[in-house]
């Protein structure tokens, strides 16, 4: 079905071999979609096209989950703020979201105390998503980006992520690829 406004689906989603119990895939109008673990405020998956097939959710008992209907890049899920002024960020909450005039969501969390406004949506062109985190009061963070096998460096602030998908850090962001305790490649 096509989409003629933004549609939030929260539902169970199955990635990889984990199944996400709080999950909310969001549908745009430019065909740009993903889905996010309100669990952990990570954007789990992206995909262009058709938006959702909901069937599984209600046929005969159900099973909650709900599949995207394009082309799907799986992203790694993880706390998506690494740090806090210096200190790991744990005592993670979900806050809620809010909707712009578009009915796009902004996504509110709560780590280390801080609170954290999270807003994706597609570019003009619809060609990606654009992720502005924001720190409210200002505090110094890191996010977690990316892992994978590989992270290699294209240019200034543009990585690829094991040959499947680019990440751009824009507004004078740096990225740090890092190496994680069992061995994979993490941008922050």
């Amino acid at each position: 079905p096509e989409v003629t406004e933004t549609t939030i689906h929260r539902s169970s989603i199955n990635h990889g071999k984990e199944r996400i119990s709080h999950g909310a895939s969001v549908g745009t109008t430019q065909r740009v979609h993903y889905a996010v673990d309100l669990e952990t405020g990570s954007v789990i998956r992206a995909w262009r096209g058709e938006f959702l097939n909901a069937t599984p959710m209600w046929d005969s008992r159900g099973n909650g989950v709900s599949l995207p209907l394009g082309n799907a890049v799986d992203l790694t899920n993880g706390n998506i703020i690494k740090t806090v002024e210096g200190k790991t960020a744990d005592n993670y909450r979900f806050k809620g979201y809010v909707l712009d005039k578009q009915r796009r969501p902004t996504f509110n969390y709560e780590f280390n105390g801080q609170s954290f406004n999270d807003q994706i949506i597609p570019d003009t062109e619809s060609k990606y998503l654009v992720r502005t985190i924001t720190s409210n009061g200002g505090t110094p963070f890191e996010a977690f980006l990316a892992q994978g096998k590989e992270i290699t460096t294209v240019t200034d602030g543009l990585y690829m992520v094991d040959g499947q998908y680019y990440i751009r850090i824009n507004e004078g962001g740096k990225g740090i690829i890092t190496t994680a305790t069992n061995g994979a490649k993490q941008l922050v």
